[in-house]
C-alpha cells in the first residue's frame, strides 16, 4: 500500500483506522480499514481516485454480540495484487449510504445485502429485492422466516 493512498484515505475519512489483514497473504489483502458508515462514501471515492474497483460488498450479522451489522467492502486493482478491506458498523434500522452512484457494481451488491439481511442503503436508486420474491416478509440470512403451517413442508409439497 502506498503512503499516498493511506494519506488520501485518512484525509477523506478522518475516523479511519488501518491495520494488517489476517489470513492468507497470497490472497493479496494489503490492509484492513475500519471507519464510521457515514465516511464510507468519502473513503470509497479516495479508492476510486487511486484506481481501485469495488470488488465486493457483503454483510455480517453481529447482533448476537451486541454489535449490529458490519458492512464489508473489498477494493482492488486489476493490474496488481492489492486488495483493501473496509469495514463499517451499522446499527439495526440504520441505513448506511449507498455507493451505487460511485460504483455501478454496488447497485447489485447493496440489493443483495438488503434482500438477505434487511439492511437498506440510503440513496440507493432501486432498493428492491433481487434474490427472493417481492413482498417477502423475511430475510434468509437472518433466519427470521416463520414456521410452515402444519401439513406443509415449505418446499411446495403439501
Amino acid at each position: 500500500m502506498t503512503s499516498g493512498l493511506l494519506d488520501s484515505l485518512r484525509q477523506a475519512a478522518p475516523g479511519l483506522e488501518t491495520g494488517e489483514c489476517s489470513g492468507n497473504p497470497a490472497a493479496g489483502c494489503s490492509a484492513s480499514h475500519v471507519c464510521p458508515s457515514a465516511q464510507v462514501p468519502s473513503a470509497a471515492r479516495a479508492f476510486k481516485e487511486a484506481g481501485y474497483l469495488l470488488e465486493m460488498l457483503t454483510c455480517l450479522d453481529r447482533r448476537a454480540r451486541g454489535e449490529g451489522f458490519q458492512i464489508i467492502y473489498h477494493f482492488s486493482k486489476a493490474d496488481i495484487t492489492d486488495r483493501h478491506r473496509l469495514r463499517a458498523g451499522v446499527s439495526p434500522g440504520e441505513e448506511p449510504p449507498s455507493l451505487a452512484e460511485l460504483f455501478e457494481s454496488a447497485n447489485w451488491y447493496e440489493r443483495e445485502v438488503y434482500d438477505m439481511f434487511g439492511v437498506r442503503f440510503a440513496g440507493h436508486p432501486d432498493m428492491t429485492r433481487i434474490l427472493t420474491e417481492e413482498g417477502a416478509d423475511y430475510h434468509p440470512l437472518l433466519k427470521d422466516f416463520g414456521v410452515a403451517p402444519p401439513g406443509e413442508t415449505g418446499d411446495g409439497d403439501a
